[in-house]
C-alpha cells in the first residue's frame, strides 16, 4: 500500500506541540493574600506520571499478576524569577515553611487544611488558536489536568552566573500531591 505525503496530512491531524500549555496556581488562604498570578512565568512543565502497581502471586509454577494500587509521582515545574511582586522564589519559601518551618520543624496550623495550605493546581494543555471555545491564551483547551491537594516539597535553587550575560533566571518548583485528574471533552477520567 502505498501512501503520500498527502495521505500522511489528511491522516495526521498535526500532533500538539510543546510549548503550547498553562499552569494555574491558586495560592494557599493561610499565607494571606496578594500574591502574584504565575501563568505567564512557568516555562517548563510536563504531563504527570502516575504509575499502576503490580501485584505477582505465584501459582504452581506461574505467576498470576493482579492491579496493586496507584502511585503518583511527584510533579516539577521550572518557574522565570522575577521581581517585586511577583518575586515567586521567597512565596513557594514561605508556602513551605508553613508546613514545616525551617526554625522550629513544626507547621504553622497542625490542620493541613485544604485550602489552607494544600491547593489544587491546574495545568492546561492547549491546542491551536481558535475562536470557538477558547481559554483566556487565546487557545482552545485539548486537556486538563487538575492536581489535587498539591503542596511545594522542594522549591529549587537559583544558578547565579556572572558569565551568563543577558539570560534570564528560573528555578523548579517540585510538588507532592494526593492525585490527579484528566479532563478533556470527550473523555473526563476522575
Amino acid at each position: 500500500m502505498a501512501q503520500t505525503i498527502s495521505d500522511f496530512k489528511s491522516g495526521f491531524n498535526g500532533g500538539t506541540r510543546a510549548n503550547r500549555f498553562s499552569v494555574n496556581f491558586t495560592w494557599p488562604t493561610g499565607l494571606g493574600s496578594g500574591f502574584p498570578n504565575l501563568t505567564y512565568h512557568v516555562v517548563t512543565a510536563k504531563l504527570p506520571e502516575g504509575e499502576l502497581g503490580s501485584i505477582s502471586i505465584p501459582y504452581r509454577g506461574r505467576v498470576a499478576h493482579f492491579a496493586g494500587d496507584r502511585d503518583y509521582k511527584p510533579w516539577t515545574v521550572t518557574i522565570l524569577d522575577d521581581t517585586g511582586t511577583n518575586e515567586s522564589w521567597s512565596l513557594f519559601h514561605k508556602w513551605s515553611n508553613a508546613l514545616s518551618s525551617h526554625k522550629k520543624n513544626t507547621a504553622t496550623d497542625q490542620t493541613y487544611a485544604v485550602g489552607d495550605y494544600l491547593q489544587p493546581i491546574k495545568f492546561t494543555q492547549l491546542t491551536e488558536p481558535t475562536s470557538a471555545s477558547t481559554t483566556a491564551t487565546g487557545h482552545s483547551s485539548l486537556r486538563e489536568i487538575n492536581l489535587q491537594n498539591a503542596w511545594p516539597s522542594e522549591v529549587g535553587q537559583i544558578g547565579l552566573d556572572m558569565g551568563e550575560g543577558g539570560s534570564l533566571v528560573s528555578y523548579t518548583v517540585t510538588f507532592t500531591y494526593d492525585y490527579y485528574t484528566i479532563l478533556k471533552a470527550q473523555i473526563d477520567i476522575e
